[in-house]
This record gives structure tokens, sequence and C-alpha cells, in this order.
């Protein structure tokens, strides 16, 4: 199995309990929004994957923990 499948799928894990578990809500909002959009539910879930590594990048970068309020401006700013 190729490194970025593994990722990829683990990634997606991520989106899918976040959505599953409504946190944070930020996340499920997005998702109902791109959906609303027309976009697929694949489609709007691989955008929020996108925006998730980009968080990750961000936090291992600049060795910050999560923030909730940077990941939801974000997510707002995509699609």
């Amino acid at each position: 199995m190729k490194t970025d499948s593994v990722l990829e799928k683990a990634v997606m894990r991520i989106v899918n309990a976040q959505l599953r578990e409504n946190d944070p809500k930020a996340t499920k909002e997005t998702l109902e929004r791109l959906l609303k959009e027309g976009r697929g539910e694949t489609e709007a879930k691989e955008l929020i994957a996108s925006v998730l590594i980009e968080e990750m990048r961000y936090m291992l970068k600049n060795g910050q923990e999560f923030d909730e309020e940077r990941f939801a401006k974000r997510l707002a700013e995509s699609g």
C-alpha cells in the first residue's frame, strides 16, 4: 500500500469521526454548506480533508496545538 493512500485513509477517518461526533461543529456545517452548493458528498469530504491537512501542517511547522477557531475560518474559506 502506498504511503499517500494510508495517509488519505487516515485523514478521511478523522473527517468522518468529526462529522459523526459533530466536533468541531464547523466540519459538519461545512459539509452541509458544500452539499447545498452542489458538491457531492465525497468531493465535499475531500475538501474538508484538504483543509485538515493544511491545519496539521501548520501545527507541525509552528509547534502549535489545534486551534478550532483557525480551523473553522479555513473551512469557511474553502470550496
